[in-house]
């Protein structure tokens, strides 16, 4: 029979993962950010049921039952694709426009001859050194190499 053998560890570990933040703890925060009380409260009791949904699940043997239907899996995995596609196309339709433009204005703030109207979501009065992309691609490189290479130094500080 599986059980805790320690539950004081068991606590200790469970605590220890709670104050880790993750998307549940910045969803709090942005809700009661945004909301005050009420809407943190609202996020909190979201946060639990849906935590309750997932612990039941797991207890009911989901995971089992999808391994041995991967056709059932599958159907999961497009459920859960389709409707955070809603939640993207509600997000984007909250604002209109506003997934199409970085910046507001009738553009009479860009450089001559860079067209007029608002800032387009890429556009030439963008300043971007493009010079810098080739020196943080070789710094990566140079970083990753190093890394499965192994240890730059050896124990003591000598290369």
């Amino acid at each position: 029979m599986l059980g805790v053998a320690d539950y004081g560890a068991f606590v200790a570990a469970i605590l220890i993962f709670l104050a880790i933040p993750g998307p549940g703890n910045l969803a709090l925060i942005t809700s009661t950010g945004k909301g005050g009380i009420r809407g943190g409260l609202g996020a909190t009791f979201g946060v639990i049921a849906g935590d309750q949904v997932l612990m039941w699940a797991a207890v009911a043997g989901v995971a089992a039952l999808l391994g041995t239907y991967p056709a059932a899996f599958h159907v999961v995995q497009w459920a859960g694709a389709a409707y955070l596609a809603w939640l993207g196309g509600k997000m984007l339709l909250a604002k209109p426009g506003a997934y199409a433009f970085i910046g507001n204005g009738d553009g009479s703030h860009r450089a001559m001859h860079h067209g007029g109207g608002p800032c387009l979501l890429h556009n030439a009065s963008y300043d971007f050194n493009d010079d810098l992309i080739p020196l943080g691609a070789t710094c990566w490189v140079e970083l990753a190499e190093q890394f499965l290479n192994g240890p730059a130094l050896a124990p003591g500080g000598a290369a």
